[in-house]
């Protein structure tokens, strides 16, 4: 039996939160696929009663990487324009239907900065900071593979290749 805490969020954690606290998107993934090598019969994981299987896990892993890829997705497409943070936060629970209360505002808050974060990382996205604002003008690479690919040819690997013009967080 193995325990994978927050490492992962259960099919019913992503229908009711749709974006779940993620600190580190990059470690996520990672995370995320190292989870298939681990030798145990089953899983238990935070928030949730059931136990998975060796044979279960894999699903999950694949939702969970589709999920991430989703709105990383949506936030390129959004970044076409540019938006503060908290601009790209509302685009984001209004075309998810999400309803917030403060809580779950400030997860997801904290969320979009964790893919921002990512995006820059990954060299999508660039930043600088002009008169107290960090500015976020997006660069990028034509014919870029997503980096969540590697679970199944069928799930998590779009290639992004539009123009973005930027995003300004205040």
């Amino acid at each position: 039996m193995c325990f994978l805490g927050d490492s992962i969020f259960s099919i019913h954690t992503l229908e009711k939160y749709c974006l779940p606290y993620i600190y580190d998107i990059g470690e996520s993934i990672k995370t995320m696929h190292s989870l298939l090598e681990i030798d145990a019969d089953y899983f238990v994981i935070s928030h949730d009663e059931d136990v998975l299987t060796r044979e279960t896990l894999p699903y999950l892993v694949k939702r969970n990487l589709a999920n991430i890829e989703k709105f990383q997705l949506q936030i390129l497409e959004l970044l076409k324009q540019p938006l503060t943070r908290e601009d790209l936060v509302e685009h984001l629970t209004t075309n998810n239907d999400l309803v917030l209360n403060l809580m779950e505002y400030h997860i997801i808050f904290s969320t979009v900065s964790a893919f921002l974060k990512y995006l820059v990382d990954e060299e999508l996205i660039t930043y600088h900071v002009h008169t107290s604002r960090f500015a976020f003008p997006i660069s990028l690479k034509r014919n870029h593979h997503s980096t969540l690919s590697g679970i199944g040819s069928d799930c998590c690997s779009h290639i992004i290749d539009d123009h973005i013009t930027g995003l300004v967080i205040v």
